[in-house]
């Protein structure tokens, strides 16, 4: 039987960028903006994600990745605001 690897988490927002958890990605991971955010969060692959140069995932959105693990996303924007990743 093969391993299963699936995940749920949340994350609050801040401003500045902070990396996912640790969590090994089999085939895929999305990434979530709660619907009642207030602002834009911003995805990257460094610690120096801004709104300038980040990935904007506006609040209802999502976004599907294929990556090896989600500690490889960091995540800046509205403190406060909530985003979710569901993924295996």
């Amino acid at each position: 039987m093969a391993q299963q690897n699936s995940f749920v988490q949340q994350y609050t927002v801040t401003a500045s960028a902070v990396a996912l958890a640790d969590h090994q990605v089999i085939n895929s991971v999305t990434i979530s903006a709660k619907s009642t955010n207030t602002g834009i969060a911003y995805l990257g692959f460094s610690s120096g994600v801004t709104s300038a140069n980040g990935y904007p995932l506006e609040k209802g959105t999502s976004v599907t990745l294929r990556i090896a693990n989600t500690n490889q996303i960091y995540v800046a924007g509205t403190a406060s605001d909530v985003v979710s990743t569901i993924g295996s």
